[in-house]
C-alpha cells in the first residue's frame, strides 16, 4: 500500500460515520424540493420593453410648419428624458407623432411622468391652433391589440348613441381589470354637423371665418365671480353652450339694422357622426369593436 493510498479522503467521513451521511442527503433533498416549489416556471423571461407615442394635432397646418413648430420641439423633451433609447417621430398635415422607445426593462411610469412634465413646460412654445399633446404607453414588444371584444348595435339604437354608452359604461370597467393597460374604443363618436350652403353664404355676405366665431364666441362655459355673505359662498358661471341642433340654428352670426343672421340662415344642422362613411362588421352585424391592450410585462 503506497503512501497516497494511506492518506484519508474527504468522503471517508460518510462512510465512518453514516449519520451524517443521511443528514446531508435529507438537506440536499429538502433544499431539492423547496426550489422545486419557489422556482418560478415561464416560457420566456419577464422583459419590459415599452414606448411612449405623443401624438399632437394641429388642424390645417402643412406638414413643414408641423414639423418645425411641433414636432421638433417634443423630440428635444423625449430625448433629454433618462431611459429613453431613441426617439422617431412621423410628421404630417395637422398631425404630429414623437415615439420614444425606452430601454430595456426600463420603468414607463417614470417616464411618463418625466414626459408630461417636460411637455407642460413648452406648451406655451406650441403654436395657438395646436392642440394638447395626447400621450399613450405602447408595449414595444408587442404593438398591437392583445383582444378584440365585439359590441353589437341593436337595430333600434343608432350608432352613435351605442358609442357613447360603450364609453362611459364598459370601457372604465375593462380599463380596470389587472394587467390591461388600455382599452380603445372604435366606434365613431357623434357630433354635430353644419352643412354650409354656399349661395345663402354668398347672398348674406357670410364668411366660413364668421361661421367659425360664431360658434367659437357661443360655446364658452366661464366663471363670472362669486356672491357671499356672512354663511356662505355662491359660485358664479356662464354656460352658453350649444348641445341641440336647435341650439346652433339659433346663434346669431350678425346683427345690423334690426336684422338678425342666424347660422340656421345659412347652412343645415343636423346631429350626426364625426366620420360618416366608418362602419365596423362582424359577422355582418354592426359592432363597436374594443381593442384591449396588454400593460408593459404582462403575460398574455
Amino acid at each position: 500500500m503506497t503512501a497516497h493510498q494511506d492518506r484519508p479522503r474527504w468522503n471517508d467521513i460518510f462512510v465512518q460515520r453514516p449519520v451524517i451521511a443521511v443528514v446531508v442527503s435529507l438537506f440536499l433533498l429538502l433544499a431539492g424540493l423547496r426550489a422545486a416549489i419557489d422556482i418560478p416556471v415561464l416560457q420566456f423571461p419577464v422583459i419590459k420593453s415599452s414606448s411612449i407615442q405623443i401624438i399632437t394635432p394641429y388642424p390645417g397646418a402643412t406638414a413643414e410648419s408641423v414639423q418645425g413648430f411641433v414636432t421638433e420641439p417634443i423630440e428635444r423633451v423625449a430625448n433629454a428624458i433618462p431611459g429613453v433609447d431613441y426617439v422617431e417621430s412621423a410628421t404630417t398635415s395637422g398631425e404630429s407623432i414623437v415615439t420614444a422607445w425606452l430601454q430595456l426593462n426600463e420603468d414607463s411610469t417614470d417616464a411618463l411622468a418625466e414626459l408630461s412634465s417636460g411637455l407642460s413646460q413648452i406648451r406655451l412654445e406650441l403654436p395657438e391652433g395646436a392642440e394638447d399633446p395626447f400621450i399613450e404607453v405602447s408595449r414595444a414588444d408587442s404593438p398591437y391589440a392583445s383582444f378584440y371584444l365585439a359590441v353589437r348595435i341593436p337595430e333600434n339604437r343608432p350608432l352613435g348613441e351605442v358609442t357613447d354608452i360603450v364609453q362611459r359604461d364598459i370601457v372604465p370597467q375593462l380599463t380596470s381589470v389587472p394587467n390591461v393597460q388600455r382599452v380603445e374604443n372604435s366606434g365613431v363618436k357623434p357630433a354635430m354637423r353644419i352643412w354650409l350652403n354656399a349661395w345663402k353664404m354668398a347672398a348674406l355676405d357670410v364668411t366660413a371665418h364668421d361661421v367659425r366665431e360664431t360658434l367659437q364666441n357661443n360655446n364658452v362655459i366661464g366663471a363670472l365671480g362669486a356672491s357671499e355673505n356672512t354663511t356662505q359662498r355662491i359660485t358664479l358661471k356662464t354656460d352658453s353652450t350649444a348641445r341641440t341642433a336647435e341650439d346652433f340654428q339659433a346663434m346669431i352670426i350678425r346683427a345690423r339694422d334690426g336684422a338678425e343672421i342666424r347660422l340656421g340662415d345659412v347652412a343645415r344642422i343636423e346631429l350626426g357622426l364625426e366620420e360618416m362613411q366608418r362602419r365596423s362588421r362582424y359577422d355582418q352585424d354592426l359592432v363597436v369593436f374594443l381593442p384591449i391592450y396588454a400593460a408593459p410585462g404582462a403575460s398574455e
